[in-house]
C-alpha cells in the first residue's frame, strides 16, 4: 500500500516519499510525504526518532521509498541502514522497478564511500560503477554495481 501511495503521489514528479513500516506489527512507524526535493529526502528528527523507538522495541523495520528514475537503491540508501539495528529497504520506481536491499556489514569502516575521494574501503561505488561502464543504460549499470557491492559488503540486493 505504501509503495502504491508513493508512486501515485509522485507520479510525473522528480521527488520522493519515505515510509517506515514495522514488519513486526504491520503498522506504520513514520513517514515523510511533504518534501519536494528533487531525487532525495531529508530525514527529519521525528522520522528518525520514530524508527529508533520501533527498533528499541525490537521491531524489524522496512523503509519504503520511491525513485523517480527507477534506479536501484543508492549508496546513501545503503549507508542509511548502517545507522540502524534491524532495518531493510525497498525502492520502487515509476518504471515498475522494485528493489529489496538489506543492511551491509559494518566492518568498522562505518559507511560505503560515495566517491573516490573518500578513503577507507578498497571497493567503493565509483570503482564498482566504472567496472560496468560498458552498460550505457543507467539502470542496468546501477544494478550490476549494486550486485558487486552486495558481494563485497555482504548484503542482500534483489530486483523483485
Amino acid at each position: 500500500k505504501r509503495s502504491r501511495d508513493a508512486l501515485k503521489n509522485r507520479d510525473g514528479k522528480k521527488t520522493e516519499e519515505l515510509y517506515a513500516i514495522s514488519l513486526t506489527t504491520g503498522k506504520d512507524v513514520s513517514s515523510i510525504t511533504d518534501q519536494h526535493i528533487p531525487f532525495g529526502i531529508n530525514r527529519t528528527f521525528k522520522f528518525d526518532k520514530d524508527v529508533k523507538r520501533a527498533e528499541d522495541n525490537d521491531e524489524k523495520v522496512l523503509l519504503i521509498h520511491n525513485h523517480p528514475r527507477g534506479l536501484p537503491p543508492s549508496v546513501s540508501d545503503l549507508n542509511e541502514l548502517l545507522n540502524h539495528k534491524n532495518v531493510s529497504g525497498i525502492t520502487v520506481g515509476s518504471n515498475g522497478s522494485i528493489y529489496y536491499y538489506s543492511k551491509p556489514i559494518d566492518d568498522g569502516m562505518a559507511h560505503i564511500p560515495e566517491d573516490r575521494h573518500k578513503r577507507g574501503l578498497i571497493l567503493d561505488f565509483t570503482v564498482a560503477e566504472k567496472h560496468f561502464k560498458q552498460y550505457t543504460d543507467d539502470v542496468a549499470r546501477y544494478e550490476k554495481t549494486m550486485e558487486l557491492l552486495a558481494k563485497r559488503y555482504e548484503f542482500v540486493f534483489l530486483k523483485l
